[in-house]
């Protein structure tokens, strides 16, 4: 069943929709228009790179239902190495939930200049969402590279992991604070 993984993935996914939606009523209005071509293709790029994150953030949904239950049954089975891999691939699979919706902020970001002003509380939205995918998927990293018995790839989850929740803080922040600007 989803729990606390898929929820997460879903919170990223629908932050991408959101930055999505924000731009695409965004190229129709003159501030757009009117920007020199370098910056219309760099919106454009944005734009584009966000589909890879969306689906990304939606195939998370099912990946962690999937990696969540085959941990169960290894956990039932007294299999322990079938746990540990079960432990690592869901560590991996929040891990990528993280990668996924940092990289997604930073593509949200690029929609701030261009966007249009009526549409930037979608794009907070979309960024208080998305750094929250991060924060829940850590949640996981820490619940399932905790059980690892790999000790250096249990360290390098939970600190990578840690880092990026950081990072997701911080560019969540300061997209808040650039928009307020404006």
């Amino acid at each position: 069943a989803p729990g606390g993984g898929s929820v997460a993935a879903l919170a990223g996914a629908l932050g991408v929709a959101l930055a999505k939606m924000s731009a695409h009523f965004s190229v129709t209005k003159k501030k757009f228009k009117e920007a020199d071509k370098a910056k219309r293709n760099k919106f454009i790029l944005a734009f584009k790179e966000l589909d890879y994150y969306k689906d990304l953030l939606i195939k998370g949904v099912d990946d962690d239902a999937i990696s969540y239950e085959a941990v169960t049954q290894a956990m039932k089975l007294k299999d322990e190495e079938n746990l540990q891999k079960a432990l690592l691939v869901s560590t991996i699979v929040a891990f990528d939930m993280q990668e996924a919706s940092y990289n997604a902020l930073k593509y949200a970001e690029k929609l701030i200049e261009l966007g249009n002003k009526y549409l930037y509380s979608d794009l907070i939205s979309s960024a208080i969402l998305l750094a929250s995918c991060n924060e829940m998927a850590s949640l996981n990293v820490k619940a399932n590279a905790n059980m690892l018995s790999d000790e250096d790839k249990k360290n390098y989850y939970l600190e990578t992991s840690a880092k990026l929740v950081k990072k997701s803080k911080s560019l969540k922040n300061k997209i808040i604070k650039t928009i307020e600007k404006k």
